[in-house]
């Protein structure tokens, strides 16, 4: 017995599981670096919460940033739709 899976089946939960990647981008003085999770992992989601509290607790704003390439949004509490956020230290004068 042989099953098949429709190619459009196929197709919607490809892109379902990519639809539920988030990254969260944080820019520091070494560069940046980047730390993905899946909104659909429950576990992925609680970290991704802790790690936006701890940085905008130390400092960092964070911005949502805009899939066409407009502004960004700051954001004042985690998102879990934010599909990119960007993580900025809080900028020094000399």
């Amino acid at each position: 017995m042989s099953f098949m899976i429709p190619s459009q089946t196929f197709e919607k939960n490809r892109e379902q599981a990519a639809n539920a990647k988030r990254a969260q981008i944080v820019m520091d003085r070494f560069g940046d670096t980047r730390h993905e999770f899946d909104v659909t992992d429950a576990r992925a989601v609680a970290l991704a919460e802790e790690r936006f509290r701890q940085l905008t607790g130390s400092g960092f704003r964070a911005a949502a940033l805009s899939s066409d390439g407009g502004p960004g949004k700051l954001l004042g509490k985690f998102d879990q739709d934010v599909e990119q956020t960007l993580f900025i230290p809080h900028l020094q004068g000399g």
